[in-house]
């Protein structure tokens, strides 16, 4: 890949922030813009400097990453937008993706599984995390299941 695709991430955590900062610049794929610790901080910067991807904490003070997430999709919907937390159920990360993420990544990913979300979406791919891709799919059998018992298949 000839050309790098600009990142940049807004997480509260400064430890965590500037470990993903460090490792992501690492790569040969990524060129990191910025990081910075909330929602508000990232839509100021972000009119300058246009990133491809931006990787995106949800709980963070002054502007969640949900509020984020809405003002980015409407002034910049062709910016790639990948949730980040700690939190992770099937239906929480089903309303992300319908808010306009293009992305979500468990906190507890590795730097490996970071770059390849950045490419996938990057490229107009879906990227959901490996731990919460089999905790959606558990979440969705056992419905099918259930629903299955009740002589209702999804």
């Amino acid at each position: 890949m000839e050309t790098k695709i600009k990142v940049c991430i807004a997480e509260d955590f400064h430890a965590i922030r500037e470990s993903v900062i460090l490792q992501l610049s690492k790569l040969d794929t990524v060129n990191f813009l910025f990081g910075v610790s909330d929602g508000e901080e990232l839509i100021g910067r972000i009119k300058d400097s246009k990133p491809d991807v931006i990787i995106l904490d949800i709980n963070m003070p002054v502007m969640n990453g949900l509020e984020a997430l809405k003002i980015i999709k409407t002034e910049n919907p062709e910016i790639k937008v990948i949730m980040f937390s700690s939190h992770y159920k099937s239906e929480y990360i089903d309303e992300l993706f319908a808010r306009g993420a293009s992305g979500f990544l468990p906190k507890d990913s590795s730097i490996e599984e970071m770059g390849k979300a950045i490419i996938t979406v990057y490229n107009n791919g879906i990227y959901r995390g490996e731990d919460a891709t089999e905790v959606w799919l558990k979440e969705r059998v056992k419905e099918v299941v259930v629903n299955k018992s009740n002589g209702k298949l999804l």
